[in-house]
């Protein structure tokens, strides 16, 4: 695959759009922005899209604590392409491993990552310290953008609970659906800040996509943080309480208080087809009976959505996964 120059796109109210893609990140010196203006490609198991029909997971992994037990959660999806959020690279936390090369190896497919975050307390404990998005097939993917959306600083200084440098970002790529090019993309819209901001980040996703897109089918699938308010509004249980006695369909139809939803719509994506009103955030102990929302989402154009369903984040053997489970849902042309 050709490497071509990033987009430079230098208006604030606009993303960075990047291009480049290489085998391997560049080297992470004092500059961190190489690191930041690349796509991280793997290429050699993946084949050429002759299915009718592809199955399609989206799932925040947490970091990914166990390669090997996400890896065979995931074979066991029967799973074609992989939508991934929240995946370590160089940290000690997840044993300084390339967790999505990991478990790209295990399912015998090809991957592509980006970084969002370089998580500064591990860079400066000598770590590489790398956090992002990726997306993993067994079909030959194309052509991929990253899409690297605007950051207020809060993160940089520190003020959102860890010090970071980067941004909330999508990972886009095509594939082939019954010989057609379609386009499926990975998100991660920010947790700390309200829906208004997250309707912000939605608007800019999919202008970019759309962009990129022209008139191929896509799929959106991400961790939208869709809780109608601030994450840490609604951290502790009497909070959460309290709005499930004033809204209580607010944890897994969030779309009135989302404005999110309105600009998919108004853009022509659907969501209803392509999820349930399960929620998506795990419980947090076993017996904790903390109403949990619907994070997670799939949003599409073009497409015909089936079969979608939650897909527990436990190993065979009860070991929890992720904060998140995993969704999963069948596509195909109209």
């Amino acid at each position: 695959m050709a490497s071509t120059a990033p987009l430079d796109v230098l208006a604030p109210e606009h993303p960075v759009l990047v291009e480049t893609v290489c085998p391997s990140l560049p080297e992470c010196g004092p500059d961190l922005d190489p690191i930041l203006r690349c796509i991280e490609i793997s290429e050699g198991l993946s084949r050429p899209g002759a299915k009718e029909v592809l199955r399609v997971v989206f799932w925040n992994a947490e970091r990914g604590y166990t390669p090997e037990y996400a890896a065979a959660l995931l074979a066991g999806t029967d799973t074609d392409i992989v939508l991934l959020c929240e995946l370590d690279n160089g940290v000690a936390r997840t044993g300084q491993r390339h967790v999505t090369r990991d478990i790209a190896q295990q399912l015998r497919a090809d991957y592509l990552y980006a970084v969002e975050f370089v998580e500064m307390e591990s860079r400066d404990a000598g770590e590489l310290g790398l956090h992002g998005n990726a997306i993993i097939s067994h079909l030959e993917m194309s052509t991929p953008l990253l899409v690297r959306m605007a950051e207020d600083g809060l993160w940089q200084t520190g003020q959102r609970r860890a010090r970071r440098h980067g941004s909330r970002v999508a990972l886009a790529t095509r594939v082939k659906l019954d010989g057609r090019p379609i386009v499926v993309v990975t998100t991660h819209l920010e947790s700390h800040t309200t829906p208004a901001d997250r309707a912000a980040q939605m608007q800019v996703l999919i202008s970019a996509i759309d962009t990129y897109a022209g008139d191929d089918p896509v799929l959106i699938g991400g961790d939208f943080n869709t809780r109608t308010a601030a994450k840490d509004d609604l951290r502790d249980r009497a909070a959460r309480l309290r709005l499930l006695r004033d809204a209580p369909t607010a944890f897994t139809q969030p779309a009135p208080s989302e404005p999110l939803f309105d600009v998919a719509a108004k853009a022509g994506y659907a969501w209803l087809p392509g999820n349930t009103d399960a929620p998506t955030e795990r419980a947090r102990h076993p017996g904790d009976d903390t109403p949990r929302f619907r994070l997670d989402w799939f949003f599409s154009r073009g497409l015909v959505c089936e079969n979608p369903d939650v897909v527990i984040a436990e190993s065979d053997t009860g070991i929890t996964l992720s904060d998140h489970d995993a969704i999963t849902l069948d596509i195909r042309l109209p």
